[in-house]
């Protein structure tokens, strides 16, 4: 459906594919299913990106593929059944900002890869920039820079200002407290 969008927009203003700057915005579990599309594209301009159907564990690391050990399949003696791999579909055009909204991403990568943190090299092979945008009070969302380096658990995240202006009254009161 993006790549339709997407086409029809170029055609409808005129715009160059290579002038062309998508951000794409992921809220709660649709911040999931784009990071995980975003995650097996395929190279648009050259780049190195994990192959949507590899199977190598070097070319498709867990922390990025959802975990297919755990399916139990039916199968009987004389049959086996192999568990089919996903499939991804592939952009179109290339992505340069991707915004997570309340997004539980961070936990998904923890249950794909208990035994491994992301690294601080890491980078979304789909996107360029991402941005994780969440409210502290949300019982959802979480933090993924920790997974990058466990010392980000010490660091306060950013608190962007209220659309009126200013900050709510508890973080004020907070502020005033410190």
């Amino acid at each position: 459906e993006a790549n339709l969008v997407v086409s029809k927009f170029l055609r409808l203003t005129g715009i160059e594919a290579k002038n062309l700057k998508v951000s794409l915005i992921g809220h709660s579990l649709g911040s999931i299913i784009s990071w995980d599309i975003l995650s097996h594209q395929v190279s648009l301009q050259g780049r190195t990106c994990i192959s949507p159907r590899s199977s190598d564990v070097e070319d498709r690391p867990e922390f990025i593929s959802p975990r297919m050990d755990w399916i139990e399949t039916p199968n009987t003696p004389d049959k086996k059944q192999a568990v089919p791999s996903p499939t991804y579909p592939q952009l179109h055009f290339e992505v340069c900002n991707f915004f997570m909204l309340g997004s539980p991403v961070a936990v998904f990568l923890m249950l794909r890869n208990q035994h491994r943190p992301l690294s601080d090299s890491f980078s979304l092979p789909g996107c360029k920039r991402v941005f994780n945008i969440f409210h502290p009070y949300d019982p959802v969302s979480y933090r993924i820079e920790p997974l990058l380096d466990p010392h980000n658990a010490d660091a306060e995240p950013k608190l962007i200002s209220h659309w009126k202006g200013g900050f709510r009254v508890q973080y004020q009161t907070k502020f005033m407290l410190q």
